[in-house]
């Protein structure tokens, strides 16, 4: 149970880390682009990923 609620808190934390600074470097960015939710997803699902493997290992 720690283990799911430690992952849930970490995958919430990176996708917000991960839209403000997007959004900061896409203020000052000259090609203005959408946020792209679809590749945050997967960015956050595989860091879980690998916590879990890591924290089976250590």
């Amino acid at each position: 149970m720690n283990l799911l609620l430690t992952s849930l808190l970490m995958f919430v934390v990176f996708e917000i880390v991960y839209l403000i600074t997007d959004r900061l470097l896409n203020h000052f960015s000259k090609t203005k682009k959408p946020f792209n939710f679809k590749y945050a997803i997967i960015m956050g699902i595989l860091i879980v990923i690998f916590y879990m493997i890591a924290n089976q290992i250590y």
